[in-house]
């Protein structure tokens, strides 16, 4: 990927994304469950659509070996948005 502040700002947002819900469970485990489980949820499906983007961008689709790379982001996405409307 050509732009590192991109990147950064990503991982930026993928770490205080997760630390929130992890926050919010240590200060009422009993209030914030469902919240705190909704945002992690959330994060993940953001985070799985976030690599697909930058999969696409880095990758040349014609090339048998990226098979088995579309297939992993495209699992991981399966499994995120499985997993929210298992919780909901």
């Amino acid at each position: 990927y050509n732009n590192p502040l991109a990147l950064r700002l990503i991982l930026f947002f993928n770490i205080v994304a997760t630390s929130v819900p992890s926050v919010l469970i240590s200060l009422n485990y009993e209030y914030f469950e469902i919240i705190s489980h909704q945002i992690e949820y959330c994060n993940e499906l953001t985070m799985s659509f976030v690599d697909l983007v930058l999969l696409w961008s880095l990758c040349h689709f014609d090339k048998k070996e990226n098979v088995s790379t579309i297939i992993m982001a495209g699992i991981a996405c399966v499994v995120a948005m499985v997993q929210l409307a298992v919780y909901n």
